[in-house]
């Protein structure tokens, strides 16, 4: 298993914990100067969930012998980057309920839903000029991407789109290679650590859409007004359900050992230890939503990278 050896979810989960309250605690502290119901509909769209992308900027910056208070703005702002986005995909995508509850647009209406989140996003660019100019324009490009993969899911791929790998590039991981730039940028570890920290969360982004998009089949939710799973299908070759599902398998776990081969040139120390799973960690946390299903695919999984 490589690097994944001698480390289990459970101490990584201590570390996601702990990281993910202090993010919490400074997105408090970053929207209290709002008021009335302007700062709870921002509550509201930032509330809850996993927080992987903020994690990830502070986990970098750690690996690479920053400290967490180095990488808490990039975190925060790469959080309500993420938050602002998702609104907008709800209104998009029609979608009525997120974690649990109502969208925001369904609660507040689209109108307050879309003028909060065109204020987040520009906030949030702002709190990214402390890393240099350049950080903030690759903060922009990465918005400029994501927003490119959402109209290729919804227009379709057109004649310059090579395939799904592009659509997941630009679509998710464009926002994970931004958060683990600036884990680095954080860190001052210099540009060849820029470099493959931004390569590492570009892959991880790319390997987190195949497995939601398995999670998709999974459960049966092919959602027809979208390009995106039928690109996926496409892209593995088609057939029936169980070898859609056993196609997508040989490819997450090809992206997991490159991404684990991306790890080991960084620092050993303790956090490259909780960075080394963290592949593993998000396909399962993002094949778990599946039911039992989902975390035999998993092990499927794991049994093939050995």
């Amino acid at each position: 298993m490589g690097l994944a050896v001698g480390i289990d979810f459970k101490d990584l989960i201590t570390y996601i914990e702990s990281r993910k309250i202090y993010i919490e605690t400074e997105l408090e502290k970053t929207v209290k100067g709002y008021e009335g119901e302007v700062l709870e509909i921002i509550n509201y769209m930032s509330r809850g969930g996993k927080r992987f992308r903020g994690i990830l900027t502070i986990l970098i910056c750690e690996t690479l012998g920053g400290r967490a208070e180095d990488a808490l703005d990039a975190a925060v702002a790469i959080e309500l980057v993420h938050a602002a986005s998702l609104a907008l995909d709800d209104i998009i995508d029609f979608d009525i309920i997120r974690r649990g509850s109502l969208t925001s647009w369904i609660r507040y209406g689209i109108s307050k839903t879309v003028l909060i989140s065109n204020m987040l996003i520009p906030k949030a660019q702002l709190m990214i000029e402390r890393y240099g100019f350049d950080a903030l324009i690759k903060v922009i490009e990465a918005w400029l991407q994501a927003t490119s993969g959402e109209v290729i899911d919804v227009f379709g791929p057109g004649s310059s789109v090579a395939g799904y790998e592009t659509l997941a590039r630009l679509k998710t991981g464009s926002v994970f290679k931004a958060s683990t730039f600036l884990g680095a940028r954080a860190a001052r570890a210099g540009k060849n650590f820029e470099d493959l920290s931004a390569s590492f969360g570009e892959n991880l982004g790319i390997l987190y859409q195949i497995a939601d998009d398995l999670v998709d089949i999974l459960l049966g939710k092919v959602d027809e007004r979208t390009h995106g799973i039928k690109m996926f299908i496409e892209w593995l070759g088609g057939g029936v359900r169980e070898e859609i599902i056993e196609k997508a398998l040989t490819k997450i776990s090809s992206y997991i050992k490159k991404l684990e081969a991306m790890i080991s040139r960084y620092p050993e120390n303790r956090y490259r230890d909780y960075l080394s799973i963290i592949p593993r960690y998000m396909v399962y946390s993002m094949l778990k939503e599946a039911g039992r299903e989902g975390e035999k695919v998993y092990e499927s999984i794991v049994e093939a990278i050995g």
